[in-house]
Formats: structure tokens, sequence, C-alpha cells
């Protein structure tokens, strides 16, 4: 006998020596004194049940004497042990005050048994006895146990029933349920009946167990699944051995089986015992309803439905749509789609795609959740994120952005080997944890959801360029119809003068030969040749200026110049045209201006033609303002510049021709009304001033655009043009 308690003993340290190494080399640091303790205390409890209640331990005390005491210590200090893994908000305060109650209760209970007074719990079957004859040590040891039990199990409840995630969930009413095996284990401890003894003993190795393996893992089993799964086995097989039973012990009744009638009877009973425990089946897993972890045929054929809305959506919303079936299907609650966007240094930003009113965010491309996510391509959880060592370091910012998403679990979204984004889920409706194969699937529904926003991304971005390329395509028509009356019109420019040219120089010719040509007939037709060369050399230079300013070989010589004197001498070849037309031409602000920087000449040229412009569009009787002033900055890095307002009172132009003006050859009006004439209403030459304007007024580092509400020559809505240059400061540097 002695021999058969000796090996049980060593059985037991080495049972518990592998639990605590196994314990203290994954557990944190600050806990490793705890989870000793508490393993220690159950190594000595359960030794000491093994003694003989008689046998003197430590000087004169029996075994009996000592497994209530060391039952009480080794139940605080797992107790408190419990709390601490609860994590709950206040778990400091609490373990204190909970571990100093009951360290105050087991001290008592050790007093009393030392000092004699409470010999009564070291009788053998005293917790039988107690309720005929109470004593105050039998009460003080069962309800200070009691108490402590219900307090510890009670606060396990409470966390489950606060806990947002389903992990935390699950986390807590698994350590209420150590708590509870542990209660048991030491009730039944303390009983001094060897029976209970054992049962006891069982109770606390498991609890200890369930205690080690719960603090150095980082998530534990589903405990309601778990749960429902071993009560529906054990109402099922009770259900069958009860039914089974009965008609064993109905059939003897009948006797020996030794008529067809008994045997008829005997078939019976066995039919209706069989399908009796089928029914009872079908009743207890209809009353305790397990979450299935596998698809049946109709769950299939659903999967397959939401896999394909999924892979055949056409657009974002279709998407959006097929997922949330998809998911709630699934029994997920909520989710998010969240989409990676710009980087910036060593943050990408991060945006909602689902739900819309998920606020932006960002992720640090070193965080280690985003490395989990798009360098590992796994799965993590919320729980992971708050109470894992690992993530400890990701900033405040990001560990708010992804706490308020109020997601349980999330999984990375990849399509053709490139990261995308995040698909969040967040607690299912019968708030279970999700387990590893439900990740995985999770995986898949990401992997889905990621090809078919590649595919709508890029269908749209095909749609996009058709569109470009169909609006490029009718620019180059409309230019290539543009060149063919620039080709016209430019015949047209430089036929009129080569013809008044060829008709003066054959009149000249025929008045000289009959001796008829005098002086004054001379100087006229002079001066009209002067004029129809000076037209060409006119039409001539522009294009060349034009040609120059495509292939940047245009002559800038730059040096200081005032607005004032720019727009003088622009506006000063104009007045004749000007009087002829019946037009007002008036400029304001050029006075007190900052001098400029730029080629005096080729500013007059720009400037001229965007008169010359507004002049030829409007009609006679009209006004043109010219108007300068300092402009303020629209940005605090950009600088104040000179602002030159053009603004007349002429037809106006399209709104969708305000950009077109500026390019070569382009006129915003019907070709068939062109008329030669400087000066003419609508007349128009090549369709290049306002080209050259531009391109002179950008090489002097400034801005040129157009205004205008529409096109009109009955109403005359009008058109203003802006020019922004930059001027000098004092110290003559760029402002």
């Amino acid at each position: 006998m002695d021999n058969i308690i000796l090996g049980a003993v060593v059985v037991t340290v080495s049972f518990y020596a592998l639990l605590l190494i196994y314990g203290l080399t994954r557990r944190q640091a600050h806990l490793r004194a705890l989870l000793g303790a508490a393993l220690l205390g159950g190594t000595v409890t359960t030794v000491a049940v093994l003694l003989s209640p008689d046998q003197n331990i430590v000087g004169v005390y029996p075994a009996a004497a000592l497994v209530p005491v060391l039952s009480a210590v080794t139940y605080v200090i797992a107790g408190a042990f419990v709390l601490v893994e609860l994590r709950l908000p206040s778990a400091g305060r609490l373990v204190w005050v909970w571990g100093i109650l009951n360290a105050a209760w087991a001290a008592v209970v050790a007093a009393s048994i030392a000092s004699g007074t409470a010999e009564g719990v070291t009788r053998t079957g005293w917790i039988v006895e107690v309720f005929r004859q109470p004593t105050l040590a039998a009460w003080l040891l069962l309800g200070g146990l009691g108490v402590s039990s219900l307090s510890l199990v009670s606060i396990g409840l409470w966390a489950f029933y606060r806990a947002e995630l389903p992990e935390k969930a699950n986390t807590a009413l698994y350590w209420a349920m150590v708590a509870a095996v542990l209660s048991i284990s030491t009730l039944l401890t303390i009983s001094q009946t060897r029976g209970l003894q054992a049962a006891g003993v069982v109770a606390l190795a498991a609890g200890l167990i369930g205690l080690t393996v719960g603090s150095t893992r980082r998530e534990v089993f589903d405990v309601r699944y778990q749960f429902r799964a071993g009560l529906r086995l054990v109402l099922v097989v009770a259900a069958g051995a009860a039914i089974i039973f009965a008609a064993l012990w109905l059939i003897p009744a009948q006797g020996r089986l030794d008529t067809l009638d008994e045997v008829i009877v005997a078939a019976a009973l066995a039919a209706g015992s069989a399908v009796a425990v089928v029914l009872a089946m079908g009743i207890i897993q209809a009353a305790i309803r397990q979450p299935e972890r596998g698809l049946d045929q109709a769950e299939r054929t659903t999967h397959y439905s939401d896999e394909m809305a999924v892979a055949n959506a056409e657009s974002t919303d279709q998407i959006v749509a097929a997922v949330d079936r998809w998911l709630s299907h699934y029994g997920i609650r909520r989710w998010c789609i969240l989409l990676y966007g710009e980087r910036d240094g060593d943050t990408v930003m991060v945006t909602a795609l689902h739900p819309t009113a998920v606020e932006m965010g960002t992720m640090a491309l070193s965080s280690p959740v985003y490395l989990r996510l798009t360098d590992e391509g796994q799965s993590l959880s919320q729980f992971e994120i708050e109470h894992e060592a690992a993530y400890r370091g990701i900033s405040s910012g990001e560990r708010a952005f992804l706490r308020d998403l109020r997601m349980t679990v999330f999984v990375p979204m990849a399509a053709r080997r490139e990261q995308i984004g995040i698909l969040g889920c967040g607690p299912k409706h019968n708030d279970h944890p999700f387990s590893a194969d439900e990740r995985d699937f999770l995986l898949l529904v990401a992997g889905h959801v990621a090809s078919a926003l590649m595919r709508v991304r890029f269908q749209e971005a095909a749609g996009k360029l058709q569109t470009a390329l169909g609006e490029a395509n009718q620019q180059v028509n409309k230019l290539e119809a543009v060149k063919s009356e620039f080709i016209t019109i430019s015949s047209h420019e430089l036929r009129t003068p080569l013809a008044q040219i060829r008709g003066y120089i054959d009149i000249l010719d025929a008045l000289n030969e009959g001796g008829a040509l005098d002086k004054d007939q001379a100087s006229g037709m002079v001066g009209n040749l002067r004029r129809a060369t000076e037209r060409m050399e006119e039409l001539i230079g522009t294009m060349l200026d034009v040609s120059q300013l495509e292939t940047e070989s245009m002559d800038f010589r730059m040096g200081p110049t005032t607005v004032e004197t720019v727009v003088r001498m622009a506006i000063e070849p104009l007045t004749e045209g000007v009087k002829q037309r019946k037009l007002t031409l008036s400029a304001r602000g050029l006075r007190s201006l900052p001098p400029i920087e730029g080629d005096s000449k080729r500013l007059v040229q720009a400037i001229q033609n965007v008169v010359l412009n507004a002049i030829k569009f409007t009609p006679d009787g009209g006004r043109i303002d010219i108007n300068a002033s300092i402009a303020q900055p629209d940005t605090p890095a950009s600088s104040p510049r000179i602002l030159i307002t053009i603004t007349d009172s002429g037809v106006g132009i399209e709104p969708g021709n305000l950009e077109m003006i500026f390019r070569k050859f382009y006129r915003s009006y019907d070709p068939s009304l062109h008329s030669t004439g400087t000066y003419k209403f609508m007349g128009a030459g090549p369709g290049l001033g306002l080209t050259l304007a531009r391109g002179i007024i950008e090489k002097h580092g400034g801005t040129i655009w157009a205004e205008s509400t529409g096109y009109s020559r009955e109403t005359c809505p009008g058109a203003t043009f802006h020019i922004l240059l930059p001027f000098v400061t004092a110290d003559k540097t760029e402002n």
C-alpha cells in the first residue's frame, strides 16, 4: 500500500512539475510567480490528500488538518490569477481587494485548525454531517468558500456580459468556468471523504491545467460550442441508455421467447426502442442547437450563389450589395471594406468603401498590423491587437481608428499579388468567436472581393480611357478641320495683299508706259503697296513667332519694365482702329505698380494681341476696359502677383471654348463669317494671336485665362481675359 501511495506521489509531483515548466516557459514574466505558486499549492494539496489522514506531515499536524488549509491557500492564489487574466478595467484594485479578503479567510481557517478549535473539519465525512451538527468552524470554512466562489464566478460572468469582442466574451466565460472548477475541487478536497477527495484531486488537476493553458494561449477554445456539444452528447447517451434499459427491463417480464407471439412482441419493443432513440436525439438536437462549423447542401448552394454575385458584379455598388448578402447569410452582423490610398512617407491613407460613415484613417507602413495583413497575408483579430504584446507599439491614432471600426477580425484583400485593402468583419449573430476555418473562409471572401474590385476598376479605367480617346479623336478631327480652315484663311489673307500688290504694279506699269504717272498718284500707290506688304510681313512674322515658341527658340531679352509702359505701348497703335469702330478703351490702375522683369517688346505683343481680339469681337460703340492691381496669393505658399484684366462688351465665348481659343488656328465662330480686316467686327486672321499671347505670358512666369458666360451676337455678354505676372521686389528678387 505504501508503494502505491509513493508511486501516486511521484506521479503527482512529476505531472505538476511538467505543467510548471510548460507554464513558466510560455507565461509572461510578471505572472510567473503567481502561476508557480498556484501549481506548487496544487502539488502539495494533492500529496496531502494522497497520504493517510492521520499521518503527520509537519511536526504534529496530521494530513487531515493540513488539507483544508492547503486547499484554501491554493484556491486563493488560483482565484487571484483568474482575476488578473480576466483583464478588467479595474483589475488591479479588484485583485487586491479580493486577495486580501480571501487571504484573511484562509488565515482564519489555518489559525482555527492550528489552535484546535476547528477539529470538526478534520474528521472524516464532516461535510455530510454539517447540516445535522453545525459548528462555527465548519460554517466559516464553507461560508467563506461559498462567498468567495460566488463572487469569483460572478465577476467572470459579468466580464462575459460586458465584453464587446466575442473573443473577450469567450475568454471571460472560460475563466468563469475555471473558477467554478477550482471552487468545486476545493469543496471536494476539504470534505475529508476519500471518494470525494479523489474526485477533488482530479478536479483540481483539471482546474490547474485550465489555469496554465488559458494563460499561455492567445485564444482559448470556444467554450459555448464545446459546452453545447458535450451537453448534447451527454443527453443523447442518457436518453438512449434510458430507453434501452427500459426495453431490457420489459423483455424479461415476458419470459422466454418460445412462441411466435413473444418473438413478435420482442421485435416490436426493439423497433419501438430504436424509434424512441431517434426521436429523443432529434428532440435534444433541436432543443440544444449547436452552431455548425461546416456547410450543408443548402448553405453550399447559397454560398456558390453569393460567390457568383460578387464575381459578376459590374459596379462598386453591386459588389457592396453582393458582399452584404454573402456575409449576412453567413451570420455576420456588420462588416467594412477599407481601401489603401496614397502613401505619404511612412504612412498610407485608408479610406472606407463600406460603410461610408466610417472616417478616413492612416496606418504606418512599419506598423505590425499593416505588416501582418500585407506582408504576411494573414488574418488579425481586434482581440490580438488589444492584448498581444506584438501590437503594443502601434500609434494611439491607429489603435483608436481600428477600435472605432468595431470589427472583430480583419483579413487582407489581395488580387494579382497586390494588396488593395482590408476586409473587416464584426461579431456574428450568435456572438461566437471566429474559428480558424471561418478565418480561412473570410480570406476566400476577401480574395473574391479584391478581384471583383480590381476588375471593376479596370473596367472603369478602360471606360474613362475610351471616353478620353473619343474626346481626343473629336479634338483631332476638330483640329484637322481648323488646319484646313487655316490653310483656306491663310491663302485668303495672303492672296488679298498679293492681289493688291499685283494690281498696283500693273497700274504703275500701265501709267508709266503711257507717260501719265504723276507724283501724287505714285505716292498713293506706293503707300498702298507698303500697307499690303506690311500685312503680309505681319502674318508671316506671327507664324514664325508661334513656330519659335513651339520649338523654344524664341529669344527673350529680359530687363526691368513696368506694366504701365507695356500697356501704353500696346494700345497706342490701336487708337486709330478704336476710333474707326467708335469704341471706348480705358486703362486704370497702371500707376504705382511694382516693376516687372521681362522682354518689353514681347509683352507688348502679347497684350496687343489680347486687346486686338477684344476689338474684333466687340460691336461698334462697345467698351473695352483694362485694369491692373496687386492680386493677393490664394495659399500661404504662393506669392502676390500683378493682375491685368481686359474686359469687353463683345459677343462673348462659349464656356466649352474658353480653353480652345488659345490653341493654334482655332476660332470659336463659323469660318464662313470670316472677313479680312485688322479692326473689322468679327474679322479674323489665322487664329494665332491668343496662342502667341499665352506662350509669351507663360515664358515670363505668368498665367492667362478667359472667362465668359456664353456666346451671343444679340445680347453680347462679353468676355474677360485675366493675366497674372510676377513682379520684382525691392531687392530685385522675384516675388
